[in-house]
């Protein structure tokens, strides 16, 4: 397990989550993981933080990153974050980030 509040700064650069960051941090494990299980699940709560924080673009940018992942990634995504409370900040993004989420790969 992975603590998310201590992970996100590690993930952060100039207020928004790096790639590089991203794939030291997030992607290097679950490729680890994989390879050894086969599938991960993730809880993925990192998102929520940000938008509890009104970073809403840099929540956006970080469902990306996952969402990217899930593209090749022996991965499933389990969604942490609730409508109700990511509602209070910006709200018609709201909309978009519900919209970009994603909990398995994409299919053709």
């Amino acid at each position: 397990a992975i603590d998310a509040e201590r992970l996100l700064p590690r993930l952060m650069h100039n207020g928004l989550p790096s790639a590089e960051a991203f794939k030291n941090v997030v992607e290097a494990p679950v490729a680890e993981l994989g390879g050894r299980y086969g599938q991960v699940r993730a809880f993925g709560e990192l998102v929520q933080l940000l938008w509890r924080e009104g970073k809403s673009t840099a929540a956006l940018h970080l469902e990306d990153l996952w969402n990217e992942l899930l593209g090749y990634a022996p991965l499933s995504l389990i969604c942490g974050y609730r409508v109700r409370t990511i509602g209070g900040h910006e709200g018609p993004r709201v909309d978009e980030i519900v919209r970009r989420h994603r909990t398995s790969p994409p299919r053709d």
